[in-house]
């Protein structure tokens, strides 16, 4: 600043008075008026939110509409419509084994990932955020199979039979959610995702396209069942 006025004062030099008055008037204008302007834009508020602010993390609560949600209710759509023949037959036990262990992750899904959002603490930092999203998932995993293992042995399914049906599901999991693991990284890593609000909805992005692909696993690994159920009065 020092170095600047000493250059506009050695420019001046020379000029009539008038001249100089007037470059003095402007400056001061332009100083005073620049710094009022800059405050009111900063402070201008639309609905409650600052649009000239640099985060949106005010805005994470709003993220309990996203369409994670309603690409849950259009997959449950989808799986109803899904049946399983063997040998050309109708196997309406694995039929009805698939419909009930989609229908515990979906719900599983989406109790979980509102519960996650509602309760998502303000002043999270990255990091929390970005492990709490991975925890989540390994939770929702978790609770799933859980779901779905306690209510294949009520009905009938043998302890072996529950366990292989879970583990080869997972097996055709492994590479979706492993895709899903890549794109949170990569969202986090960016600095097109400058806050926490534009990250978490990246992440969100990435999980919603791995719901869309859980009837793609679910039915290829139940395909890969054949007739194992065929005879079972489930």
């Amino acid at each position: 600043m020092e170095s600047l006025i000493k250059e506009l004062g050695s420019w001046m030099v020379g000029l009539p008075p008038i001249a100089v008055f007037i470059i003095i008037i402007v400056l001061i204008t332009l100083v005073f008026f620049g710094k009022t302007l800059n405050n009111k834009l900063s402070g201008f508020n639309l609905s409650g939110i600052n649009i000239f602010s640099k985060s949106n993390d005010h805005r994470i609560p709003s993220l309990i509409d996203h369409d994670i949600f309603n690409t849950i209710e259009r997959v449950r759509t989808t799986i109803k419509h899904i049946t399983f023949d063997t040998h050309g037959e109708y196997d309406k036990a694995k039929s009805l084994m698939f419909h009930d262990f989609m229908e515990f992750k979906l719900d599983v899904v989406q109790d979980m990932f509102t519960d996650y959002i509602k309760t998502l603490p303000s002043d999270v930092s990255f990091n929390a955020l970005k492990n709490g999203l991975f925890i989540l998932s390994g939770d929702v995993v978790e609770e799933y199979l859980r779901r779905t293992e306690e209510h294949f042995l009520k009905k009938g399914v043998s302890p072996a039979d529950t366990n292989y049906v879970l583990m080869l599901f997972e097996q055709w999991r492994a590479e979706t959610l492993e895709s899903v693991g890549y794109r949170i990284n990569s969202v986090f890593a960016s600095t097109l995702h400058t806050g926490k609000f534009e990250k978490l909805l990246g992440s969100l992005e990435a999980f919603s396209i791995a719901i869309d692909l859980i009837p793609k696993d679910g039915i290829a690994s139940f395909e890969e069942m054949n007739g194992r159920f065929k005879d079972l009065n489930y």
